[in-house]
């Protein structure tokens, strides 16, 4: 695990008819995980996904994966978020539009 680049490096393959076995794999890695590294390039309207209803982030999504990060203090504690390739605080990213 801890030279995981992604979901696929962990072996958990997204199958979009089981997105909810997808997720809590996801989620187990991302608790065993001693470091979480979260690129936000390319996502929109973060604070939509950060402040909204969790319910509208498709489960298994990048947007759940952030919200689910976002949501639990372990898993905050040990993310490391980038922008551009580099590293930003959690306050830059509440910040971001």
């Amino acid at each position: 695990m801890p030279s995981a680049l992604s979901y696929a490096d962990l072996g958990i393959v997204a199958n979009p008819n089981n997105m909810r076995d997808f997720a809590s794999r996801m989620l187990k890695a991302m608790g065993q995980a001693k470091n979480i590294h979260f690129s936000l390039d390319g996502l929109r309207m973060v604070q939509s996904v950060l402040k909204d209803n969790p319910a509208g982030n498709a489960l298994g999504s990048t947007n759940w994966e952030l919200r689910t990060i976002w949501d639990t203090p372990a898993l905050r504690a040990k993310t490391t978020f980038y922008l551009a390739g580099k590293a930003i605080s959690a306050n830059a990213v509440a910040g971001l539009p």
